[in-house]
Parts: structure tokens; sequence; C-alpha cells
């Protein structure tokens, strides 16, 4: 009987964890309030940081049209299966604007999550938050220890550092900061949101840094930003211990017109797409770049360092014409190593060369194969013991290259002709089969 009574009592506390709660409420913002509020939709609060601090697990905080100027901090978790919820009303414009608002600290975001778990913020609008001395901004900051955070559909715009002194110039459009040595930052996803025109000075775009675990930065489009667009970096002393971004992907992104070019941190083109930066266990996959310095590239720029298991497949790097299509390796002797970098069927067009590898990557660990190289030199830099055999460098029959389809045409001599393997990926570029009948083609199209 008392093993019963237990059993009971251990189903009941599973069922009040895993069931949305009864209390769950929606709390209503509106710049139109005219009174203090409770948050119901006749009394909603006028700004966004009342109604989070009434939130609880699995509330949601619906935001009405309009432009706030307020920083936006998280003071409650949610629960796994009863998140917290941020989000627009219906598909109204919300801003949250930082221009009239100064960055304070070392680092702060004008929406910040620190060492919190279980949060989604959904459709809103982060811009204008710059600085003009050696504080960073950042248009969302995810630090410390946080946990299931998920940022969607927000657009974050016109994040910058001005200051004069462009050697300490840095900001950053969402930076996700793992700070602690004992607990990573983990299960962070980062969906459909758009992120652009930001003044970054030395840093990135997103940047995923320190003592972080299992992310995903899917379905974005990145663009018109001076710096890096994706950067997941290790070994910048974030934190004490395994301090470097891990077990994450990188899939199904669009970046165009990244680049240091006119940003007077540089003045000169230097700038990857996507760039893994002493980061481990990554898959780069089934992304779309054009137009940066360069496409994706796998290097650590700490000495003694190493960026290990980065697959890099299906994806389409074209006009990257600064620099290369894809690099890896440390860009000159006093980086670290690349090592175990699979860089396999993508399709890279018109860039001035498709492959640079750099110092400390001719790794037998490391393969590029079954990759098409169009209209550029395929490869600059020694290969060493790299196995790159074999790769397309025929003419590839494109369906349509002028207007951006690159799929090839049914009797393209690059179809159902490359080398079949494990790690292809289970969808190309398209979203279909990557393998089909066992056969495989070159590129990022089946």
């Amino acid at each position: 009987m008392r093993n019963i009574l237990k059993f009971i009592l251990a189903l009941s506390l599973a069922l009040l964890f895993k069931l949305p709660s009864a209390n769950a409420q929606t709390i209503h913002v509106s710049l139109a309030a005219t009174q203090a509020g409770t948050g119901s939709a006749a009394q909603p609060f006028k700004a966004i940081n009342s109604a989070l601090k009434k939130a609880r697990a699995g509330d949601k905080v619906v935001v009405h049209g309009g432009t706030y100027h307020e920083k936006i901090h998280f003071p409650h978790s949610g629960r796994n299966g009863l998140p917290i919820t941020l989000c627009n009303f219906q598909s109204d414009k919300v801003v949250v604007d930082g221009s009239k608002l100064h960055v304070a600290g070392d680092m702060e975001g004008l929406l910040t999550i620190r060492n919190r778990r279980y949060l989604k913020v959904q459709g809103l609008t982060v811009q204008n938050f710059t600085s003009r001395n050696q504080q960073v901004p950042a248009g969302i900051l995810i630090t410390g220890t946080s946990k299931g955070i998920s940022i969607k559909d927000c657009h974050v715009g016109n994040i910058a550092a001005l200051t004069k002194d462009t050697a300490q110039a840095n900001a950053h459009a969402i930076a996700i900061y793992g700070t602690s040595s004992k607990k990573p930052l983990q299960k962070i996803t980062l969906i459909g949101n758009e992120i652009d025109h930001n003044r970054l000075g030395s840093s990135e775009t997103v940047a995923v840094n320190g003592n972080v675990r299992q992310f995903k930065i899917s379905k974005n489009r990145i663009h018109d930003n001076d710096n890096i667009g994706i950067d997941l970096i290790g070994y910048e002393r974030t934190a004490a211990k395994h301090d470097y971004a891990r077990d994450g992907v990188v899939t199904q992104n669009e970046i165009w017109n990244i680049s240091t070019k006119d940003n007077p941190a540089y003045q000169a083109p230097s700038s990857a797409a996507i760039y893994a930066d002493g980061a481990r266990n990554i898959k780069i996959q089934r992304n779309k770049i054009h137009k940066a310095d360069i496409g994706i590239e796998a290097a650590s720029e700490h000495h003694g360092r190493t960026t290990k298991k980065i697959v890099i497949r299906n994806n389409l790097v074209v006009d990257c014409r600064p620099i290369a299509g894809i690099s890896f390796g440390g860009y000159d002797k006093k980086r670290g190593k690349a090592r175990s970098i699979r860089i396999l069927n993508n399709t890279l067009v018109n860039n001035p060369t498709q492959i640079l590898v750099q110092h400390y990557a001719q790794d037998s660990f490391n393969v590029i194969q079954n990759n098409i190289f169009a209209d550029g030199k395929q490869f600059t830099g020694k290969l060493g013991k790299i196995k790159q055999k074999p790769n397309y460098t025929g003419k590839p029959h494109f369906v349509a290259p002028q207007d951006g389809d690159f799929r090839l045409e049914q009797g393209s001599p690059a179809k159902n002709t490359a080398k079949l393997q494990s790690g292809l990926g289970i969808k190309d570029l398209a979203g279909k089969a990557r393998v089909v009948n066992d056969k495989v083609s070159f590129g990022a199209y089946q």
C-alpha cells in the first residue's frame, strides 16, 4: 500500500510540472495605458518591465504596438514546458528602442537575459542602442548560466559602437556569453530573425562565446553588417573553464553583405559570414551566403588552441570576392590549429579562391570532397595531407545561375557522380534527400 501511495504522489508531481498551469495568464502591455494597470486587457501595464515583474512560469506577456524606450530585463524564469513568453500582440509592430538610453557597464543589452531559464522572445524589433565610449552595446544579451532560451522572429538593427578610438569599438547585435566555469549556458535557439545594419567595431553580429553548448541558429536573415555574421568563439577567457562554443548547428540561414571594408576598426576586407573560431563539434549546413569577405571560416585565433570537429556541408557560397569562399587554418603562424574540418558537398561559385588553406591545417583528418568549384581558383595554400578528391571542377550545368538558381540540370555530369560516404547530411540545400538510391551529386543540391 505504501508503494502505491508513493507512486501516486510521484505521478501527481510529474503531472503538476508537465501540464500547463491552470493559473497561466496573459499579461498585456500598452502605451495607451493611463493608469498603473493590472496587466489585464482592460487595464494593461504601460511598461514591459512592469509586466515581466509579474510574469511567472507559463505566463505570456503580450505587448501592443508602439515604441518602448526601456531596457528589458527578465526577473523570473519559466519552467521546462512552461516558459515565460514575451511577444507582440497579433501582428502589431513592437519596437524596443535605445536611442534615448545610455550603455552602462562593460557590456549591456537593450534586452538582457541573465541566469534565467525557459524564456521565449518573439516578434519584437530591438534597435538604436549606441555606445560612444568603451562600453559594449548588445541588442540582445543572453549570459551567465541561462538555459532554454528562444529568440524568434525578431528584428535587431542599428546597434553601434561609435567611439572615436576605433581600437576600443565593440558591439553585438546578439551576444550569447557563457561566463560560468561550472554550468554551461545551453539550449539556445535563434530562429527566423532579421539582423542588419549594425556597426560593430572589432566585434561580431551574432556571437556565441565561452561556455555555451547545444545551440541552434536557423532560418535567420543576416545582412549589411560591418563585421562577422555569426561567430562561434572559444578561448577568449569568457569562462575560466570549458571556454568554447560547442555542440551547435548553424543551418538554413541567408547571409549577405558582410564586410569590414568600411569598418573604421579595419578599413580592409577580413570578415566571414560564418566563423568557427575555437569552437568544437559544430555543423554549418544548408546556408546561403553571398557577398561576404569570406563565406565560411574555421580557425583558432589563439596559439596552442584548436578548432575541431567542424562539418561544413551543403552550403551555397557565391560572390565572396575579396578573399575566399571557404577558409580554414590560422591566418598567421601565431594562431592555433584547425583539425577534423570536413568540407563536403558545398557549391562555391565566383569566389577568387574557392578554398583558402592557411597555417596548421595540413592534416590528414581534414577533408575537402564532393564540392563544386565554379568560376574561381580551386585552392590557395598548401594542402599537405588534406583529403581533397573528388571535387567537381568542370562545367556544372546549373539550372539558372543568372537568377541565383544553382541546382543541377538533369543531364549535369556533376549529378549522381560524387563520392558516397558518411556524414553528408540527411537533406540537401533544397530540403530534399541528400542520397537517392545510394547515389550522391556534387555540390549542395542533389
